[in-house]
């Protein structure tokens, strides 16, 4: 978890979110940068949805596929990254976080999957933003 995801949950402190995270977190380590947790598997940043929001990057002999989480929340966002869901914290910046990750994913042949799209959740960036 990020130590700015953490911060950003403290923000409510009678959440149930928070009541959870503080009884678990002698369990994990706080990021402050990008991780790679084991070789081909990293967390990256991708602040927007939440400050501390984090994406998972893995790299298999196929390529790479990025677990992008809530950065995307439906699939029109992929070619319109303007658009957004209402909880979104902070819209500017995630605005700017999926324009990065569709670019990339246009550039490299990225795999995108978001938890929010219906199944099986992939997608490819068809054109450059």
């Amino acid at each position: 978890m990020s130590e700015k995801e953490r911060r950003y949950a403290k923000q409510t402190p009678g959440s149930k979110q928070l009541q959870i995270l503080s009884a678990i977190q002698p369990l994990f380590k706080l990021l402050t940068e990008d991780t790679e947790l084991l070789p081909g598997l990293r967390l990256i940043h991708t602040p927007g949805h939440t400050s501390g929001h984090l994406t998972v990057e893995m790299q298999t002999k196929d390529g790479v596929c990025l677990i992008v989480n809530d950065v995307f929340h439906i699939p029109e966002s992929i070619s319109n990254p303007e658009i957004r869901i209402s909880l979104e914290n902070d819209p500017a910046h995630g605005e700017k976080t999926r324009k990065q990750l569709t670019q990339r994913a246009y550039e490299e042949g990225v795999l995108l999957h978001a938890c929010h799209f219906p199944y099986p959740g992939f997608s490819m960036a068809a054109g450059a933003i």
